[in-house]
């Protein structure tokens, strides 16, 4: 049987269009080596990496499979998009969640902590897809969030919005080298905030 999972590890791979065997047994919840076996029996479709014997599996044929063989496909429907903010600011949480529903896509689903630590816990445990931190929230040490953030491999593709005062802004490119995506100068404009979420997200 698979080992335990969390949501936003089931998440993460669900938004992928092709699997590994792993992945798909993660998925599955099954062994790797009965994703294999239907795999190589022709159970399971899918294909051999060029030069190498890893199988990769893409989504439609998962799906198929998992319908054929009555394992909850409900996994694989279309995820959530989940944004975390993080902020003392009530009117910045504000200015999110409206940014959010002027897009008009019901996938995105906002989350708000009031400080650092929640914040590493929430990312831990659910991997948001988008990671909003206003750097004058105390204790936030914004340049070493980011670098701590993009030293671990499964969060590297986590979208990360500074949100600064004039003065904390000014340090920009060293904000960007630590891993920041982009960094927004306050008071937030809230056209300019819903445009860089909708292109991070890709909604």
């Amino acid at each position: 049987m698979m080992t335990n999972t969390s949501q936003g590890e089931t998440r993460r791979l669900a938004r992928k269009d092709v699997f590994s065997t792993g992945e798909a047994a993660t998925l599955c919840q099954v062994s790797q080596q009965t994703i294999i076996r239907c795999f190589d029996k022709g159970k399971l479709k899918g294909f051999r990496v060029p030069g190498s014997r890893f199988r990769r599996i893409p989504r439609e044929d998962l799906l198929r499979f998992m319908r054929e063989n009555d394992i909850a496909s409900d996994v694989l429907a279309p995820a959530s998009v989940i944004l975390l903010i993080a902020t003392i600011d009530p009117r910045l949480r504000d200015i999110a969640q409206h940014a959010v529903a002027e897009l008009g896509d019901g996938r995105v689903h906002v989350e708000h902590v009031d400080c650092p630590c929640r914040a590493g816990i929430y990312i831990a445990s659910e991997r948001p897809d988008l990671f909003i931190l206003d750097a004058a929230m105390p204790g936030a040490n914004a340049a070493s969030i980011c670098r701590h953030l993009k030293q671990h491999a499964d969060l590297r593709q986590m979208r990360i919005i500074i949100l600064a005062k004039p003065e904390q802004a000014r340090e920009m490119v060293s904000l960007l080298k630590a891993g920041a995506d982009r960094v927004m100068s306050k008071p937030v404009d809230e056209a300019d905030l819903r445009r860089d979420i909708k292109a991070m997200l890709n909604v």
